[in-house]
This record gives structure tokens, C-alpha cells and sequence, in this order.
């Protein structure tokens, strides 16, 4: 979905009565969050640990 910047708003009801409301203002650039990895495969048995770069661009 291409990044559009404005509003967002949530709003939940029940049968029509809105019983919650929460707004968020977007960024005004667009950023591009990118991750990787230090490898590609870990075991599974709940000991192994992996490590991820996070980089944001803007």
C-alpha cells in the first residue's frame, strides 16, 4: 500500500453507538523501514538467538 500522509482514525460501535474513538496523525515523509538478519536459519529449541539490523531511511 503506497504511504499517503494525513489521518488515521479508528472507531469502534455497537449497534451503531460509538463506545470507543483513538486518532493517530501520520508522518509527513515517508520512511522505509528495512531488517536483516545475521543469518537465516536457527534452531528452534527456545535457547537459540538471532539478531536483526533495523535500519530507517527517510
Amino acid at each position: 500500500m503506497p504511504f499517503e500522509a494525513g489521518k488515521l482514525e479508528i472507531v469502534a460501535n455497537n449497534r451503531g453507538k460509538v463506545f470507543a474513538r483513538k486518532a493517530i496523525n501520520t508522518a509527513t515523509n515517508p520512511a522505509q523501514i528495512s531488517m536483516k538478519p545475521d543469518r537465516n536459519i536457527i534452531i528452534t529449541d527456545g535457547e537459540d538467538l538471532l539478531f536483526i539490523t533495523v535500519k530507517i531511511e527517510f
